[in-house]
């Protein structure tokens, strides 16, 4: 089973935005166009989640990576618990978030490696690096884990999108005081 990426992700630039001092430097939704992108990407590939099945350590291990790349502070805070809950100890989450793959499983690495290059590269990894992920893990399995690593993506940027709209309206009562 391929995987359709929408043509809207290879033209979308990154927004990264942090939150230091007046700027708010997190990754966000630019405009409705990638989100919308994202959420037809899931749809059309909503039939993957019936294939190649993941075990749920990996998931969360995946979920956890794309999350630190993302900087989502709701995610982080969620699924550090459920990754406790799947047999990943608190080390190992911690270290996770912090981008150190040290304590995951060795057969688990290069698939996290694909994670993280994913996540940085905005959901289109370089194509030589997406052929030999599919080769090492076939179709199914692959098609599954991007469906994972774009609803992680999705479910991210919204949350820091919510986020830069609180960031905003607090910098505004913030102005309108001063």
């Amino acid at each position: 089973m391929n995987i359709t990426i929408p043509s809207i992700i290879s033209l979308r630039k990154p927004i990264i935005l942090r939150m230091t001092g007046k700027k708010y430097k997190k990754r966000i939704y630019s405009g409705p166009g990638t989100l919308l992108a994202d959420a037809f990407f899931l749809i059309r590939n909503a039939g993957t989640v019936f294939f190649g099945r993941i075990q749920h350590a990996l998931c969360e291990r995946l979920i956890l990576t794309v999350t630190e790349v993302n900087a989502c502070r709701y995610y982080s805070f969620f699924h550090s618990r459920t990754a406790l809950l799947s047999g990943i100890n608190s080390e190992e989450a911690a270290m996770l978030l912090n981008d150190v793959f040290d304590r995951s499983p060795q057969q688990e690495i290069p698939v996290l490696l694909y994670a993280q290059h994913w996540a940085e590269a905005e959901g289109v990894p370089e194509k030589q690096v997406r052929e030999k992920f599919i080769k090492g893990y076939g179709e199914k399995k692959s098609a599954y884990i991007e469906y994972v690593l774009m609803s992680t993506r999705m479910a991210n940027l919204l949350g820091n999108s919510f986020d830069y709209v609180l960031f905003r309206s607090l910098s505004d009562k913030r102005r309108k005081n001063d």
